[in-house]
């Protein structure tokens, strides 16, 4: 590993191209930091999006147009850059306040970052603490993301098909920007994606709680709400149902997007910028389109209540941007999908996901919980805070409660309005809680009784919070890593000896096998790529099945190599490998 190469792709990812922009088009802009790293991660999935139409997903052609792209602004407004860079503030920088926020988004990665080492109630196997395991996905919508993002960084293509299979069957694939975005990351920093896939889910927790702390300060002018806010988001729920931030998946990355295009839209009227808030929502499209529906509502009701917004003159040449931005869009997602399709996509029934547990917010939350949620409701009507995040919560409680009485939703999935339901609901929690926290400040002015008084409400609200935070809603939830080290390991030798075969193994070992070996495999568990041959390896396992009837699945199936943890003893299956797994060849 270079760790020059690795801190180079880690600030052209994460930093510098989002500070260029800021820089250049956001003058006077609050938290500059935050938005400039959300702006970074936006480009970096479009123009990694874009060299996968053209199959051009390769290292040399990112390092060449992000050099390119970032060179040109440095040299021609490098004055510019070197006042921004002579009005950096060190103090300011490094001021208590700062470091009580770093502080907070360093608990926040390592409260989910310790999800992965096995606390023992989270998993279905025998697990401990600190389990050496730790970096091997723990949901199976992460090993076929995951697997979407190494067919990207193998072919140099948008991952429009299904890779596990040999065929490489059609796929619609709505959220290609997660997996260029990962594939390009992947490339630039020369990181292992199966080894290092797990530090994403974090750092992306971390940057949707700096956004979220950004937004709050912006929407109630007080730093006491962003940073309770930053702790109704780590108290979100998550299982393997439910997904959430424990997970790292479009769903959980699309946070910081919902957070970064309210930060930017939320700033001074001056600072506006309609093509960066655009270019947001397009970014949002690529990576989660459900989080572009929930921006496009919030959006719109912003407008709609704002009469100043509603006079505001737009240039033509404007109009005409918007309205190319609007008609790309569009085109983008006719080319990913057919019209059928996306009309199947408005409204989703009842068992449209394989797991689908329904949930009510006071199990999965708690009354107090809610309580603060909805004193918070009342305190921005009474306040006057700008209230599209209310319209838009509005709007979810609709769908959930539709959801409930004719087993429909419109729009988002159940899970999904269910979460981003739970999401705005933590905002609110935290103005109602920093408006308490502020009244009992006033109340109690004297130093000691003030100091009592503050701690008293900060550890109350630490309890209603984080009191089984480590919890598991329903055995259904329950994590599981499908593979343990020494079979991970066992699974990374056998890639070093075969590339492109067809293996058949049972399911679970199968959705763990083109991540790891880039070989294929005939059948899937049911997840965002299930589908497969499942009979067929129910049947060749089975104690029943003869070798005359393992022969003609092989067969069927066009198999060259079979994995399994029981010796099977067939005169045409030939014994390559023994020890955690047993591999064989399948000769005719």
């Amino acid at each position: 590993m270079n760790i020059i190469l690795v801190i180079l792709g880690i600030l052209i990812t994460f930093f510098i191209p989002g500070y260029i922009l800021t820089t250049l088009f956001l003058k006077n802009i609050r938290f500059k930091l935050p938005v400039s790293i959300g702006l970074s991660i936006c480009v970096l999935t479009l123009i990694g999006f874009i060299l996968g139409i053209f199959g051009l997903l390769k290292t040399g052609y990112l390092w060449g147009i992000l050099l390119v792209l970032i060179s040109i602004p440095l040299i021609y407004y490098r004055k510019k850059f070197l006042e921004e860079v002579r009005k950096i503030d060190f103090k300011k920088i490094f001021s208590k306040k700062n470091l009580l926020i770093l502080l907070l988004l360093i608990v926040v990665f390592f409260a989910i970052y310790f999800v992965r080492f096995g606390p023992p109630q989270l998993y279905i196997e025998q697990t401990t603490f600190l389990s050496k395991s730790f970096f091997i996905p723990i949901h199976a919508d992460e090993w076929t993301h995951l697997a979407q993002v190494k067919y990207s960084m193998n072919s140099g293509e948008n991952s429009f098909v299904n890779p596990y299979f040999k065929t490489l069957p059609k796929h619609n694939n709505f959220e290609s920007g997660f997996h260029t975005f990962t594939a390009s990351f992947f490339l630039l920093t020369g990181l292992d994606a199966v080894k290092n896939y797990h530090v994403l889910v974090a750092v992306f927790a971390m940057i949707a709680a700096l956004l979220i702390y950004s937004f709050l300060f912006l929407l109630t002018k007080q730093r006491i709400a962003g940073i309770f806010g930053m702790l109704f988001f780590l108290s979100l729920p998550s299982n393997t149902s439910l997904l959430g931030i424990w997970f790292y998946v479009p769903m959980s990355m699309s946070i910081f997007l919902i957070f970064l295009f309210l930060t930017l839209l939320y700033q001074t009227r001056k600072n506006i910028n309609f093509y960066l808030l655009g270019f947001v929502l397009i970014v949002s499209l690529l990576i989660y389109p459900f989080a572009a529906i929930l921006l496009g509502i919030i959006g719109l009701f912003y407008v709609l209540q704002d009469k100043d917004m509603l006079k505001l003159r737009i240039k033509p040449i404007h109009r005409m941007v918007i309205a190319a931005l609007v008609i790309l869009a569009l085109i983008t997602i006719i080319l990913l999908t057919d019209f059928k399709t996306i009309l199947s996509l408005l409204i989703f029934k009842k068992g449209w996901r394989f797991i689908e547990n329904i949930y009510s917010p006071f199990s999965l939350v708690g009354i107090f919980w809610l309580l603060l949620s909805l004193f918070g409701i009342f305190i921005m009507f009474i306040k006057k805070y700008e209230k599209s995040i209310a319209y838009a919560l509005a709007i979810l409680s609709l769908n959930i409660l539709a959801f409930y009485i004719f087993e429909k939703s419109l729009l988002f999935m159940y899970r999904i309005n269910f979460y981003y339901f739970l999401l705005l609901m933590g905002i609110f929690g935290a103005i109602g809680s920093g408006y308490i926290f502020k009244q009992a400040s006033r109340i109690f002015r004297k130093g000691q009784v003030k100091i009592i008084a503050q701690g008293i409400i900060i550890i109350l609200l630490l309890l209603i919070l984080f009191l089984g935070f480590y919890e598991i809603y329903g055995d259904s939830s329950i994590l599981h890593r499908f593979i343990d080290l020494e079979e991970f390991r066992a699974l990374e030798d056998i890639g070093q000896t075969y590339t492109g075969e067809v293996i058949l193994a049972d399911i679970l070992i199968s959705q763990t096998i083109y991540p790891i070996t880039d070989n294929h495999v005939i059948s899937l568990l049911s997840s965002n790529l299930g589908g497969g041959e499942t009979e067929e390896v129910y049947k060749f396992f089975s104690e029943q099945s003869s070798c005359k009837k393992k022969k003609r699945i092989l067969k069927r199936n066009n198999v060259s190599l079979i994995l399994s943890k029981q010796e099977i003893n067939c005169n045409f299956l030939i014994k390559e490998k023994e020890g955690v797994f047993y591999l064989y060849n399948y000769n005719e």
